[in-house]
């Protein structure tokens, strides 16, 4: 890292660059596969039983990309007379035999149904077990399983969220159900390194130019967690030193040709994230496995219990991931409805993080770089497609969620909620509604307001306010502040509370308003005149602020309509434009190919500068091929137009 500039500049940029470029490239590159196996438990039996441990193993085949492959399910039934089994697997692969409590089943698409030699009694447990093989399927979601090559060598790896699980193995395809342990071995070629969960407890050398890899995990684990790296890595180890005198191993494999780019980021960075997200969230979760990172073909990065698997060696990707090991690995969303619980944690994670190494303005500065606009709902109601649950709302708002809630009930409540949530819910599946009363047990007060307007509900307050004074004399001063919310109707009226900074010469203060209303007047009484009143000026509030001097200014503002140009131009995984507005207007945003057809089109609520953001994508949610398109946005009044090039 260069010394050369502030500290706060050197976190700044990398945390605009690594998280929307890396990051967010789980959301904007993959979208063409996002619909297949994209989809929940599909059948309620399922919950009948719950699973204790996965026993899996993996015979890898890189030249023709193929497994064969066994898993061992260890249960317990959670009904009287259990008699069936129900699991998810893809149909691509070929069931060869299934032994232990059950030998014979049934396929119907994606399900196994296993009828059990006997039934079973509530809370008797027994185990199953699944022979299968072929050919994994690829582009699951954001990935699934992978046969890839990087400089002219294989690479396996696989990414299973939020339900690539079943495309190479057997499960219970479910957050909602932890295993409390699962054991991975892995046979492939000798010339490479297998990676999983856990710990490496052996390996074996076949004598037939052939190895296996002996790895097991003692925490629970929901499925998509579960993963596997093969590739020839360069391996080395750190040793991390918690506070208390205990220790862990760090340990990192990367690709031979990344080797010295990645050794020193990951030596540098990987410590101090790791200290701060002990001092903030308490002690890593595995403490008795290993933290670890595996590079991996994928360009973002995927939390994998205890390995995160890496496509860069980026400083907040690094933060992210190893976030999630505490916010979406320990804790873990009980579906997909409630997303906002690992990604906005984690991504508010790495504001926390800016903050604790570097200071208050990089804090700050992580949460300006989050700052987009984003109108829908937080809570996911659709959850049967990837493109339905990922997107930058659940990342990048969310995280503005719990850095207001942060602002709502206090720095020493905020952590204390943290901590309790950590102590409630460590190593178990939760919603929403938990993390709610959580807050509302340690803050003392009902949060229904917060968490119906910011969570379920759906845009952000569009401020627009101006002051003047009242009266004043020699002791004191009356101004009044005037504010008025003019988001659409359709969207809610928000509560929430407002820092004013107010100073004059010799003067600093701030005072707080509590608006709840579409149109609110406030009469503040100070000892002094002020000569500057700031609007929120710290942005504890996911707003847009618009201060209104006279009559005429507001006029002038409305008529002020434009399109910047867009960034970067061409692109590749998404383009931003921003529309200037001076007061808030109703804009259309339609998008046309070379043709003079429309492929896109949507309609915003801006106000000030709004950054549109676009990932190719037409309105039908397919992605488009490469070639020049003409952005036209529209007021009723005027029009403005603007040539992009999109280079896939």
């Amino acid at each position: 890292m260069l010394m050369l500039f502030p500290v706060a500049l050197l976190f700044a940029q990398p945390l605009a660059d690594q998280s929307e470029e890396m990051i967010c490239k789980e959301i904007d590159e993959y979208r063409a596969s996002f619909g297949s196996l994209a989809r929940p438990v599909t059948n309620d039996a399922m919950f009948d039983y719950d699973v204790k441990w996965y026993d899996l193993y993996f015979d890898l085949d890189p030249v023709n990309e193929v497994i064969q492959a066994r898993t061992q399910i260890l249960f317990q039934s959670e009904v009287n007379a259990l008699s069936t089994v129900i699991l998810d697997l893809t149909d691509v692969l070929t069931v060869d035999s299934v032994f232990g409590a059950g030998t014979e089943f049934t396929r119907g698409g994606d399900l196994i149904t296993i009828t059990l030699t006997d039934t079973l009694a509530l809370g008797e447990q027994a185990i199953l077990g699944i022979a299968y093989h072929g050919q994994p399927q690829a582009e699951v979601g954001f990935q699934g399983f992978e046969f890839g090559s990087h400089n002219g060598h294989p690479i396996i790896s696989t990414l299973s969220e939020p339900y690539g699980a079943r495309s190479w193995w057997p499960c219970k395809d479910s957050p909602r159900d932890k295993a409390d342990s699962v054991a991975i071995t892995i046979r492939a070629p000798g010339d490479l390194i297998a990676v999983s969960n856990g710990m490496l407890v052996n390996t074996i050398d076949n004598l037939d130019g052939s190895k296996t890899w002996f790895w097991q995990h003692n925490y629970p684990i929901t499925t998509y967690l579960v993963h596997l790296a093969v590739t020839n890595y360069e391996y080395w180890t750190d040793v991390y030193h918690f506070s208390d005198g205990d220790s862990m191993p760090l340990e990192y494999w990367v690709y031979p040709e990344y080797y010295s780019t990645f050794y020193t980021r990951w030596q540098t960075d990987t410590p101090y994230i790791m200290d701060a997200y002990n001092e903030l969230f308490g002690k890593y979760p595995y403490e008795n496995e290993k933290y670890g990172m595996v590079q991996f073909n994928w360009g973002g990065g995927m939390e994998h219990q205890t390995c995160s698997s890496m496509g860069g060696a980026g400083e907040i990707l690094n933060a992210h991931e190893m976030a999630h090991q505490w916010w979406g690995d320990m804790i873990t969303c009980a579906d997909f409805h409630h997303i906002w619980l690992n990604e906005g944690f984690a991504a508010y994670s790495e504001a926390l993080y800016a903050e604790n190494r570097f200071g208050t303005a990089s804090y700050f500065s992580a949460m300006s770089n989050k700052d987009w606009d984003f109108y829908g709902s937080i809570y996911r109601v659709d959850t049967t497609s990837v493109n339905s649950i990922f997107n930058r709302i659940v990342y990048d708002k969310a995280a503005w969620v719990l850095h207001m809630l942060r602002h709502v009930v206090g720095d020493e409540n905020f952590f204390d909620i943290l901590t309790q949530w950590r102590n409630e819910y460590e190593f178990s599946t939760v919603r929403t509604e938990d993390f709610q009363n959580v807050a509302e047990n340690v803050y003392g007060s009902d949060l229904t307001w917060f968490f119906d307007e910011w969570i379920y509900g759906a845009g952000r307050p569009l401020y627009r306010w101006w002051w003047g004074v009242q009266n004043t004399n020699n002791d004191s001063t009356i101004i009044t502040l005037q504010v008025d919310q003019t988001q659409d109707n359709s969207y809610p009226t928000y509560t929430m509370p407002i820092d004013i900074h107010l100073s004059d010469a010799t003067h600093d203060t701030v005072l707080v308003v509590w608006n709840d209303s579409r149109s609110q007047e406030f009469s503040l009484a100070l000892p002094f005149n002020p000569g500057t009143v700031q609007f929120d000026p710290e942005k504890w509030v996911y707003r847009r602020a618009t201060q209104v001097t006279s009559l005429d200014e507001e006029t002038l503002l409305a008529n002020d309509f434009s399109l910047g140009e867009g960034y970067p131009n061409p692109f590749n995984g998404a383009v931003t434009f921003p529309i200037h507005t001076g007061f808030r207007q109703v804009v259309k945003v339609s998008i046309f190919n070379i043709l003079g057809e429309r492929v896109f089109s949507d309609q915003i609520v801006a106000d000030g500068t709004y950054r549109y953001l676009w990932s190719g994508i037409s309105s039908e949610s397919q992605v488009l091929g490469s070639g020049v398109y003409l952005v036209r946005i529209d007021n009723g009044d005027f029009q403005h137009q603007m040539k992009i090039s999109f280079i896939k």
